[in-house]
C-alpha cells in the first residue's frame, strides 16, 4: 500500500495544459524526509519530477523549495535545530528559519499554500513573486506554535490544520503526482481524517482537469522509520532514517511512474499529430511494469467523496 494510480480522462492538448505537475502534503520532519527521499529516487531513475510546477502545504512547501534550489535534508535539519532561538513571546518566527535555508532565492515552479488567519481559506504564495523563504514560511507557520507570516498585509498560517496536499489547486496537467505523507495508517486516530481530505483534494483536481493522478503514500517501512506517534513524526532525529526508507520506496515506484509518464507523452504526441515530445524531455518510459510497489494498494474509484 504505497500508491494508487488513477485515470479519469485522456490527457488533453489544449493550450496551457502542462505535461506534469506535483502536489506535496504536510507532515513535519517526516513529511520533508518522505518527499525528498521519494523524489530523489525518481530523479535518479530518470524522471525529473522537480522540473515541473510544485505546490505544497507545510512540509510539502519545504520540499518543493528544496528541490528547486538543491537544498538537502541536512541543511534543513541544521536550521531546525536552532528553531528555539527564533521564538518571540513563546512562538517561533518561521521566516527566521527559512531565510537561513533559502535566502533570497526565487523560483516560479514553487507555490506554497497557507490559510488566511484562522479561517479555512487557502491563499497561494508563488515563488515567482516572493522569495522562497516567504513562500515556505507562509505555508509552515502552525497555529499555536508559530506567529503568522505576513504576505501583502495578510497573516498566513500553515494550511495543514484544514487541508492535506492542496492537490485540487495544482495546475492542469497530463499527469499529477501527489505525495501524501499523512494518509491512512499514520499513527493515531487522524489517519482516516487525512485520507478523506486527500481523496477530496485529488477528486477535485480530477473533476476540474481530468488527466492521470498518481498518489504515493508512505510504505510500511517508511512509516516504521518515522516512529510510532505523530510527535516522533515531527522530530528531525528520525528524518535521516525516514529519508533512506523513502528513497527505497521511490526506487520501487520509479518503473511505474516512468511508464505512466511515457504513456502520457505518447498520448500527447498522438493528439498533436506529431512525434515531437520535447515537453517531456528527460522522461523515459520504463521497459517493464513493476507492480510490486502496489501490492495491497486497493484503488478507490469515482469522484470526490466530499
Amino acid at each position: 500500500m504505497v500508491t494508487t494510480p488513477e485515470t479519469s480522462a485522456a490527457p488533453s492538448t489544449r493550450r496551457g495544459r502542462l505535461p506534469f505537475a506535483m502536489a506535496m502534503g504536510g507532515g513535519g520532519a517526516f513529511g520533508i524526509a518522505f518527499h525528498l527521499g521519494v523524489t530523489r529516487a525518481l530523479i535518479d531513475a530518470g524522471a525529473p519530477v522537480h522540473e515541473g510546477p510544485m505546490i505544497g502545504i507545510s512540509a510539502g512547501a519545504y520540499a518543493a523549495a528544496a528541490l528547486a534550489t538543491g537544498v538537502g535534508l541536512d541543511e534543513i535539519a541544521r536550521a531546525w535545530a536552532h528553531a528555539d532561538r527564533t521564538k518571540e513571546r513563546g512562538l517561533v518566527r518561521a521566516a527566521k528559519i527559512t531565510e537561513q535555508i533559502f535566502g533570497e532565492a526565487r523560483d516560479a515552479r514553487v507555490t506554497g499554500v497557507g490559510t488566511a488567519g484562522l479561517l479555512p481559506v487557502r491563499v497561494r504564495v508563488g515563488g515567482a513573486r516572493h522569495p522562497l523563504s516567504d513562500v515556505v514560511a507562509a505555508a509552515s507557520s502552525p497555529v499555536g506554535l508559530a506567529h503568522p507570516h505576513v504576505i501583502d498585509g495578510r497573516p498566513l498560517y500553515d494550511a495543514g490544520m484544514y487541508f492535506n496536499t492542496a492537490a485540487d489547486l495544482a495546475p492542469a496537467a497530463d499527469v499529477l503526482l501527489v505525495l501524501a505523507p499523512l494518509a491512512r495508517r499514520v499513527p493515531g486516530w487522524q489517519g482516516p481524517m487525512w485520507e478523506t481530505r486527500l481523496r477530496c483534494e485529488v477528486g477535485g483536481w480530477r473533476l476540474r482537469h481530468g488527466g492521470q493522478v498518481v498518489v504515493v503514500r508512505p510504505a510500511p517501512e517508511v512509516r516504521a522509520a518515522g516512529g510510532r506517534s505523530l510527535r516522533e513524526y515531527m522530530s528531525m532525529r528520525r528524518a535521516p532514517a525516514t529519508y533512506r526508507a523513502a528513497y527505497e520506496q521511490g526506487q520501487q515506484l520509479a518503473p511505474e511512474v516512468l511508464r505512466v509518464l511515457g504513456r502520457a507523452r505518447a498520448t500527447r504526441a498522438r493528439a498533436a499529430g506529431t512525434r515531437d515530445t520535447r515537453a517531456y524531455r528527460g522522461f523515459r518510459a520504463a521497459g517493464t511494469r513493476d507492480t510490486r510497489a502496489y501490492r495491497g494498494a486497493g484503488p478507490w474509484w469515482g469522484s470526490s467523496p466530499c
